[in-house]
């Protein structure tokens, strides 16, 4: 981010300079004033801005295209559930509540979920995917050697009521879905992810067998295995995760999760309705869809790249005003040569030619050097590109070629200008 800043405003210095005075360039005033070595250093003077200016805009240009292909395919990540048609919100049980009352408040919130209205299916879950909130506890198999607590493995932990799986869309890979009959009563059970399978279990049958989970290292067994999801974030690869029924494992705080067709705004009194009758006094608290909860988790990314984008449209511009303004200056430094050219019986197309080709060719040596210096800055940006080589051709060939048709079009009205001098006059003020 600070590598793009300084490429920013050191742009925004050298197009806007020369851009102040292109509106106001003459050719004739401009001649006279220069002596024949002034002449030259101005036209280095300027050539040189122009390398420069086209090769740092075409670094904040290259910066800002990966991080757009990123964020792309970023939002075209399968995230391995369902969000769209879920309503969700959090409870935050008293503190006052005993462990036999936070066990009965599941065991009837759950009941009442069941049969909300409207709703194809409902579901509590201490986590709610791509919000946040997660964190990695050690976990081991039992019958094998427990290894020291800094080598134990990790995986998140979750606890969730029957339906919570289905209401999110997430598929079922072995073994059976957790029900009513999951409680205090009976020996606790688990079910886990296919990355907690493949590592934990490589080349076995997970079911039936044994965890130990947590600082307390609770037995429980195994008795299904669910489909990956991204869970923490899209840009991060699954991670081993595992699942307790919340009747066995009550917590302080859940999520309420609920599929239906009906808004939001219309399944929240529901829901709120459903709580009532159990305390009166609990809040539901930030109730929306949950396409909009995880939207939130990318707002701040989302928001840099809009200002990304639109820094790196005022680049161009300012790059494109840039390119004119030092043509026009170039131009008008060269006003002799060209009108000695003409009287010589160089044609306007010539002339043309000639300015033109003059532009690009310091255009290109600039793409060069911005080339080179955008490898550099995106090097820096790996961490924060998604599926993305920072040297991805086609976002280099794509942009490298645009910023040579702006150079182009931005030249095309000083060499214009070039074609219209009068060589009697140019030669007169020499």
């Amino acid at each position: 981010g600070f590598t793009l800043m300084v490429t920013l405003v050191t742009g925004l210095l050298i197009g806007l300079l020369p851009a102040m005075q292109a509106s106001g360039v003459n050719v004739l005033a401009a001649l006279k004033e220069a002596g024949p070595g002034s002449v030259g250093t101005g036209r280095r003077l300027r050539a040189g801005l122009f390398v420069v200016e086209v090769s740092l805009s075409l670094v904040l240009l290259i910066a800002a295209g990966l991080l757009l292909t990123s964020f792309d395919r970023l939002q075209r990540v399968d995230p391995g559930f369902e969000p769209e048609g879920v309503f969700t919100a959090g409870i935050a049980l008293p503190r006052h509540y005993s462990s036999a009352k936070t066990l009965e408040f599941y065991e009837q919130f759950y009941q009442r979920l069941a049969t909300l209205p409207g709703a194809s299916s409902a579901a509590l879950s201490d986590l709610v995917p791509l919000t946040g909130g997660q964190t990695p506890t050690v976990v081991a198999v039992a019958g094998r050697p427990i290894p020291p607590l800094s080598e134990l493995a990790t995986a998140t932990r979750h606890v969730v009521s029957p339906r919570y799986f289905s209401t999110l869309g997430i598929p079922l890979r072995a073994g059976r879905d957790f029900d009513e009959r999951d409680n205090t009563r009976v020996p606790h059970v688990v079910i886990i992810n296919e990355t907690f399978a493949r590592r934990l279990f490589p080349g076995e049958d997970p079911i039936g067998r044994t965890l130990v989970t947590g600082m307390v290292q609770r037995p429980s067994q195994v008795v299904g295995v669910v489909a990956d999801i991204r869970g923490e974030q899209l840009n991060t690869a699954p991670e081993p995760e595992y699942f307790m029924p919340a009747q066995q494992r009550p917590g302080g705080f859940t999520n309420v999760l609920v599929r239906s067709n009906l808004p939001p705004a219309a399944v929240a009194p529901l829901v709120r309705e459903a709580l009532r009758t159990i305390d009166p006094d609990l809040p539901l608290l930030q109730p929306d869809a949950l396409t909009t909860r995880i939207a939130h988790t990318v707002a701040n990314r989302k928001l840099a790249l809009m200002l990304l984008s639109a820094f790196a449209a005022l680049a161009l511009v300012l790059a494109t005003l840039g390119v004119y303004s030092v043509m026009a200056h170039l131009v008008a430094f060269r006003t002799s040569e060209i009108g000695l050219r003409m009287a010589l019986g160089a044609s306007p197309n010539a002339v043309m030619y000639m300015v033109l080709g003059h532009a690009g060719r310091l255009t290109l040596v600039g793409i060069m050097f911005g080339i080179a210096g955008a490898l550099v800055v995106s090097r820096l940006m790996r961490q924060a590109l998604f599926e993305v080589d920072p040297a991805d051709p086609l976002v280099y060939l794509g942009l490298s070629v645009t910023l040579l048709l702006v150079a182009g079009c931005a030249s095309f009205f000083p060499a214009l200008r070039a074609t219209r001098i009068d060589p009697v006059i140019a030669l007169r003020t020499e």
